[in-house]
């Protein structure tokens, strides 16, 4: 499901509301007051529960895992996530107003709507440091109706695409496929060196344009949207939030040893994704029900397709996913602890990863998760350096790779994990 609708909808879950709650009956009986009406329960779904998804939002691991997490885990974890504010990095959306009504072929009527939205965007200084800025856009809706029983329903529904707002043009060059004439660097624009004709540009002062890097595939045309101007919104696919699924799990608790610990948080991680699976199941019916209030059949029958397929993929990954403590290394008062994480990818194939967890035992006698690693991508796990196989030597003469820690893995310096604390992410 496309972006927007999953706000709109996501949001009514987030806050238990349900589409038939105070929410006035859909009028299909135009093509244009079924737009307004369409527009205005969206809107006002979104304004209801605006704040909620904020909270929503700022649940953390820090909070969620804080139980078995140390007290300076918790700490780096929230000072950490101060740079990725979701709640504050929603789009701002105002109300969605019609613009004008066209008729097409086959009987269809089209209309167009705009709406003001101020959103976030990241970008960097001029010293490369990265900033947030609040941009304030127009984006356009663009509803194509279809007569279906005597009712105006939605057949497609468009959002200007986000990066050239409808144009279809290159944001970078303005669709030209070139980059606008500069002066030249080698007579800062006078067009000569000293009292000769400059070389560099022929005496004209300007660089000549060269072809837009952003476009250079799509020749001129916007990268997002290939050209087209319009992003479709009512196509679903299988996957994501749209799911029927209904599982359990039965909770664990343990922090008497340092693997109970780690099966604690996997139990924790568990029933977190349980409520997730249960709020999807919300959405889905929300969904289903939007659909059904204002959009043909055919709508409804690829939102079923999607849904069954999405369902059946998703049973099948958790099907598979398995999680064991492998290993436990003890030295006094702290663990290292080891977990194989076997899981079937997309492609059908099972893959396993190793997951690692650095503990400590606390003053009351429980162990806690004091930070979190991954298996090295470069020596797999193995703490071997890669390049000489551990060896230290490289032929005759010492592996350039390892010179500083021989025979370790440059990377992980030995470990056989990435941890998070030292990657500071």
């Amino acid at each position: 499901m496309k972006r927007f609708m999953l706000i709109c909808i996501f949001l009514a879950v987030a806050s238990g509301a349900t589409l038939g709650q105070d929410t006035p009956k859909a009028d299909l009986s135009s093509a244009k007051a079924a737009f307004e009406s369409f527009a205005a329960g969206a809107f006002d779904m979104k304004s209801r529960v605006d704040e909620k998804l904020k909270g929503l939002l700022s649940a953390r691991d820090s909070d969620v895992y804080a139980v078995v997490f140390t007290q300076s885990y918790v700490d780096f974890l929230k000072e950490r996530d101060k740079k990725f504010d979701f709640a504050r990095d929603l789009d701002k959306e105002g109300k969605i107003s019609f613009e004008k009504e066209e008729a097409s072929e086959g009987g269809t009527v089209v209309i167009y709507g705009t709406q003001a939205v101020t959103r976030t965007k990241k970008d960097v200084d001029k010293g490369g440091e990265p900033v947030t800025k609040q941009v304030e856009e127009t984006r356009r809706h663009r509803c194509v109706f279809a007569n279906e029983g005597g009712e105006w329903r939605i057949q497609k529904w468009f959002l200007s695409c986000r990066s050239c707002n409808g144009t279809g043009k290159c944001e970078n060059c303005g669709g030209t496929g070139k980059t606008a004439a500069k002066d030249c660097p080698g007579c800062k624009g006078t067009g000569k060196t000293g009292e000769t004709e400059c070389g560099a540009c022929g005496g004209t002062g300007k660089k000549q344009p060269e072809d837009c890097w952003q476009c250079k595939k799509t020749q001129g045309k916007c990268m997002t949207c290939k050209g087209e101007g319009w992003k479709r919104q009512d196509e679903f696919e299988a996957g994501g939030f749209l799911l029927e699924v209904d599982r359990k799990a039965d909770a664990y608790s343990d922090l008497t040893a340092s693997a109970n610990t780690v099966k604690t948080f996997l139990s924790i991680k568990e029933q977190r994704d349980l409520r997730n699976t249960a709020a999807a199941r919300e959405l889905t019916a929300l969904v289903k029900k939007m659909v059904s209030s204002y959009f043909v059949k055919a709508t409804a029958e690829t939102l079923d397709k999607a849904v069954k397929e999405g369902s059946a993929r998703y049973i099948k990954e958790k099907d598979g996913l398995k999680q064991d403590v492998k290993e436990v290394k003890a030295e006094g008062d702290s663990a290292i602890v080891c977990c194989a994480e076997t899981r079937i990818d997309r492609t059908g194939k099972e893959r396993t990863d190793s997951r690692f967890f650095k503990l400590a035992k606390q003053a009351d006698g429980t162990w806690k998760i004091d930070d979190r690693g991954y298996g090295c991508w470069a020596c797999k796990g193995s703490c071997s350096c890669a390049v000489c196989g551990g060896t230290g030597k490289k032929g005759d003469a010492d592996c350039p790779a390892c010179k500083d820690n021989k025979g370790k893995c440059p990377s992980c310096k030995g470990d056989g994990c990435s941890w998070e604390r030292q990657q500071g992410k």
